[in-house]
């Protein structure tokens, strides 16, 4: 009898969970401290991912791209500082009445992340062939939305925001390129 009780309050327990879960139902307190984990995580990070960035771009010049790159890192690396000064700011003013804008400026904030990764893509390896560029930048941008991910856990919604411009940049850039190890794999893949 007793597993019978378990078993129908599970039931009951996953009934609503599944309702809240489709009505969206957060409330505003929750909401804002969500936001305020997500601050948190950027201010934790503002040296590791200016770090990254910044390693990424003499690693970058090293195999062959221009000055260009370090202007990108310096972009970047401002942004993901202004970032963190919002982000600090909001944990000083937050509050629970100004959560929607925070959250639009967080957005927001994110989109000018997204806009630097997409300018990393279009940046061309002046001392290269495209494979090394295909591949560095491939990988930094699945570095960077990987740690985005881990930062970003408590708005999951940045991911998209700050990587859609980059990934379709990337796609629209290399995704009909056929020569070299590329067009080996590529053929490789199409035959099986």
């Amino acid at each position: 009898r007793k597993t019978v009780r378990n078993r129908d309050l599970r039931n009951t327990l996953q009934r609503n969970r599944e309702k809240l879960a489709a009505q969206n139902m957060v409330s505003p307190e929750y909401s804002l401290e969500l936001l305020k984990l997500h601050a948190n995580a950027i201010v934790s990070s503002v040296v590791a991912v200016p770090l990254l960035v910044v390693l990424a771009s003499f690693a970058g010049f090293a195999i062959g791209f221009g000055p260009e790159i370090f202007l990108w890192a310096t972009l970047s690396c401002l942004i993901y500082s202004g970032m963190a000064l919002l982000s600090r700011r909001f944990l000083n003013t937050g509050k629970k009445e100004n959560r929607k804008l925070w959250t639009r400026v967080f957005l927001t904030g994110h989109l000018f992340v997204g806009l630097t990764w997409a300018v990393l893509t279009i940046i061309p390896c002046t001392m290269c062939s495209a494979e090394p560029a295909i591949f560095y930048k491939a990988i930094l941008l699945l570095m960077a939305i990987s740690a985005t991910a881990t930062i970003c856990y408590t708005l999951p919604v940045t991911i998209v925001i700050t990587f859609a411009i980059p990934v379709v940049t990337f796609g629209a850039q290399y995704g009909t390129h056929t020569t070299g190890m590329l067009a080996v794999s590529y053929t490789h893949l199409r035959a099986h």
